[in-house]
């Protein structure tokens, strides 16, 4: 009878261990399945960050093409302004000679 009980104790225990082993199998691959889902999500959003850089990186060059645009446009017209100055008194000139003669 004791051999009886003892054997049946130890098939318990059995089932007990592998309910435990069960058990732990399981939230590893649940625990595997957050990590994996994690590290997805980092990677998503790595890519996210890596675009908006990019985008930044486009937005900055073009304004600096603006900036140099701008600056170049200034330039001309101030020299336009002052060609038309120039030609300004030029007739002037003709004309007080004009007047003279």
């Amino acid at each position: 009878k004791l051999f009886n009980t003892m054997q049946t104790t130890l098939l318990a225990q059995a089932q007990m261990v592998k309910e435990h082993q069960a058990a732990r199998a399981e939230s590893r691959a649940q625990m595997k399945a957050v990590y994996n889902r994690l590290l997805k999500s980092d990677e998503r959003a790595q890519k996210s960050d890596e675009k908006a850089q990019k985008t930044l990186s486009e937005v900055e060059k073009m304004r600096e093409e603006f900036k140099k645009r701008e600056e170049e446009s200034k330039r001309r017209e101030e020299e336009l302004m002052e060609l038309n100055r120039k030609r300004e008194e030029e007739l002037k000139e003709l004309s007080t000679k004009r007047e003279k003669e």
